[in-house]
């Protein structure tokens, strides 16, 4: 039953978002019994370097 809410969840946000000028939040999953919300990690974010490697290596493959 959790799986179903939650793909009712995201296909209620999918249609808010597109028919929306405001920023939708993404919907949390509902919680399953016995099972503990995960930590969340800090997301790494690239250097400008990084970046600006990346992107002229993308562009050097045109």
């Amino acid at each position: 039953m959790a799986k179903v809410s939650d793909a009712l969840e995201v296909a209620n946000w999918m249609f808010l978002r597109a028919n929306s000028d405001e920023e939708v939040p993404f919907p949390e999953p509902v919680p399953r019994p016995g099972q503990e919300k995960p930590e969340e990690k800090p997301k790494k974010m690239a250097s400008t370097v990084e970046l600006s490697s990346f992107l002229n290596h993308l562009n050097s493959q045109l």
